[in-house]
């Protein structure tokens, strides 16, 4: 009897302590409830950007610049999902935004042989650790790690400048 007393004493305590959460009281993600410095940060990253340089440890490093009539490599920041389309293949993932603190996941990648591919393995080595966004300029941005010879110089898509402010 003081089993089943206990049992249902519970029961019922599990149902008002589920009862006391409401779906409409969950606080999602939505752009309304960033914090501003976060709010800025992604209207700035949001849309296309060229690749200009990938560096990993200053030992390897590519710069991107268009040459000839190979496609210059790019990344679109959109809605939390990123795309680098480097006229080859695509890799894609999810980026998450806390001010000026980035994380990103590398998600999907195909994996076509071509032109791009040192492009592509370096951009595949410096992704998983990239933990900062920079704002050198109006049309320039630097996704950092934690190694200062590791990163990803970009410039915003249709707008050339030349040097880093």
């Amino acid at each position: 009897m003081v089993k089943k007393i206990a049992i249902a004493l519970l029961a019922a305590g599990l149902i008002v302590l589920a009862g006391s959460f409401s779906v409409n009281e969950i606080k999602t993600d939505g752009p309304d409830r960033l914090p501003p410095s976060t709010q800025k940060m992604r209207a700035a990253l949001a849309g296309d950007w060229d690749v200009r340089y990938v560096s990993v440890c200053d030992s390897a490093f590519v710069s991107c610049d268009r040459k000839g009539d190979k496609p210059q490599p790019r990344v679109e920041f959109d809605n939390e999902k990123y795309y680098i389309r480097t006229g080859v293949n695509v890799i894609s993932g999810d980026y998450w935004l806390t001010g000026d603190s980035i994380a990103m996941n590398m998600a999907a990648a195909t994996t076509l042989s071509g032109d791009s591919e040192r492009v592509e393995d370096l951009m595949a080595k410096v992704i998983p650790s990239v933990n900062s966004v920079e704002l050198l300029s109006d049309t320039e941005a630097r996704l950092g790690t934690n190694l200062p010879a590791t990163y990803i110089l970009l410039e915003k898509r249709g707008e050339r400048i030349a040097g880093v402010k």
